[in-house]
């Protein structure tokens, strides 16, 4: 299993919360397509 993996994205003239929701939808997608749960675990913690 990878140790580290990074995703991010660039937007021009997107606020925070313009930012937030599309972070929100696109680990949403994400998750879904590689049949993950919602809740990731770290070790021992959720």
């Amino acid at each position: 299993m990878q140790e580290f993996t990074m995703v991010e994205h660039y937007a021009v003239y997107w606020n925070f919360e313009d930012n937030m929701k599309f972070i929100e939808k696109m680990f949403d997608y994400l998750f879904a397509k590689l049949n993950l749960g919602k809740i990731v675990q770290i070790k021992d913690k959720d």
